[in-house]
């Protein structure tokens, strides 16, 4: 059962209580998403906010994209302030094997404020996000990032980034 009751469309917010609200992104989210997100997943070493994360953010809430509008990301912000705290997107994507193409979901930018980590906030988004994928029938879902973390959220790992699979011509090459 959803823990989000209602229609994933979200088009008018989901009251989470404790103050704040699940919605959709709108384009008015641009700038607010982009400082969000830079300040999020600020540089480990020096603590500076990652200013390339923040400039991707507004690539993708404010150029034409073939596949990804401003609503594709979801929001939870506190209700009185409008303060993003939490958030994450959807990229949707066509990949193909063997010459057959099928849709895939890339939850991306997967960020929580640290005052409100660990409230369940990560969890109710990737199920709206599921819902969302499920219903533009992509098949597959795939996400980088920190290995095994996204266990929890119904994701294996697969490859490492940068991964790759390779053949060897007599099939046994890479035993010797």
């Amino acid at each position: 059962m959803p823990l989000v009751s209602g229609s994933y469309g979200l088009d008018s917010g989901c009251d989470l209580r404790d103050g704040l609200i699940l919605r959709r992104a709108t384009a008015a989210d641009a700038e607010a998403l982009a400082e969000f997100n830079a300040q999020v997943h600020r540089n480990p070493q020096t603590s500076d906010p990652d200013i390339y994360v923040g400039w991707w953010v507004r690539d993708l809430m404010q150029r034409p994209h073939p596949s990804f509008v401003p609503e594709d990301f979801v929001i939870v912000e506190e209700r009185e302030t409008g303060r993003i705290v939490s958030s994450l997107n959807l990229i949707s994507q066509t990949w193909s094997y063997e010459g057959i193409p099928f849709g895939v979901g890339r939850p991306e930018l997967v960020g929580t404020a640290p005052e409100y980590r660990r409230r369940g906030l990560v969890r109710l988004q990737f199920e709206v996000i599921h819902a969302w994928s499920a219903a533009r029938g992509e098949v597959v879902q795939a996400i980088t990032g920190i290995p095994y973390f996204y266990r929890q959220f119904g994701y294996d790992m697969a490859m490492t980034l940068g991964g790759a699979r390779l053949g060897c011509p007599d099939g046994d090459s890479w035993r010797r």
